[in-house]
């Protein structure tokens, strides 16, 4: 569902009664002051350049994979902390000067050395290493233009253990500093490593002007995992079709993605498709168009169906009259 560039300052709750709307686009509305109760089927939200966003509330769901909050600079620290610590997405991209708290492991500049625990042989370990997971925060300086294309390179002792590179994003003007936070698998399968070196080293690099000020990264641990199914699914570890481990299979989210509820009555889409329609013009809107007329249309067959049976089941019902 593409709303960019229109005048809107909120979403219509009829937004909530599409089901399997997959991307949302509401890039340089910028008269946007909230985005609330979002449709938990979202994979994609682009709301760049809102310039009025104050409030995001909603909740995530395993499904969403990108968060791009570019320029977005009135967002409270309610909105900031929702979605920082939501673990559900693959990357997401909001203004920001310093790398949050939870991120225990921090350095200057591109990387960070973070120690490992030693077991009693005094060698370096992870406990499962193979199944751990790790989320990074990357402070990137302001830019005029840029592609966005992180890449993170893992070794231990002078060992490659992981190589990650996340999608790429566009990234048009950044206003100021930005936070850039993705998360992957700390050791995928399990790598012939010294285990004498007791601690492991984290490089992150960008193409282009990009410059990272500052780095960081949080562990996450078994308990975290299994305190939350949500884990799984967002990094190199759940659909891996959102970062690769070196190829270039780029997810790329369409701009439309509209569904209905079988189970509402056409009123209220009529409702929703004309406020969508007043918002588009052009091809848009003859696409807006084709698919409520589509939809009504189906409805009504559904409405005829149902009356056709009720009306069968009322003749076969005995009569009761009552004195």
């Amino acid at each position: 569902l593409d709303l960019s560039n229109s005048v809107i300052e909120r979403l219509p709750y009829c937004i909530i009664g599409l089901p399997r709307l997959e991307s949302l686009f509401v890039y340089r509305c910028r008269q946007l002051v909230s985005l609330l109760g979002l449709p938990t089927s979202l994979k994609y939200i682009n709301a760049n350049d809102c310039g009025s966003l104050e409030r995001v509330s909603f909740s995530f769901s395993d499904s969403m994979r990108e968060l791009e909050f570019q320029n977005c600079l009135k967002l409270d620290g309610e909105s900031r902390r929702v979605i920082m610590q939501q673990m559900v997405y693959d990357t997401v991209c909001l203004p920001g000067e310093e790398v949050p708290s939870e991120f225990t492991h921090k350095g200057s500049g591109n990387s960070v050395t973070i120690p490992m625990a030693l077991d009693g042989n005094g060698n370096g370990y992870f406990c499962e290493a193979s199944r751990l997971r790790f989320k990074a925060c990357l402070v990137l300086s302001p830019i005029n233009y840029s592609h966005l294309d992180i890449a993170c390179l893992i070794t231990k002792g002078g060992v490659t253990i992981t190589e990650l590179k996340w999608d790429p994003m566009n990234v048009s003007h950044f206003l100021t500093e930005h936070l850039f936070i993705c998360s992957g698998d700390l050791m995928p399968g399990r790598p012939n490593v010294d285990g004498t070196r007791n601690e492991i080293l984290f490089e992150f690099s960008c193409r282009d002007s990009l410059k990272i000020i500052e780095c960081g990264v949080q562990i996450l641990s078994q308990e975290g995992e299994r305190s939350s199914s949500k884990v799984d699914c967002y990094g190199a570890g759940g659909n891996r079709d959102r970062h690769t481990y070196g190829d270039e299979n780029y997810y790329q989210p369409e701009p439309v993605q509209v569904s209905t509820r079988e189970n509402v009555k056409n009123s209220k889409y009529r409702c929703c498709w004309s406020w969508i329609k007043k918002l588009c013009s052009g091809k848009e809107y003859k696409e807006f168009d084709a698919l409520h007329d589509i939809e009504v249309s189906r409805l009504n067959e559904m409405s005829r169906v149902y009356d056709t049976s009720r009306s069968n089941e009322m003749s076969q019902s005995p009569i009761m009259i009552r004195r």
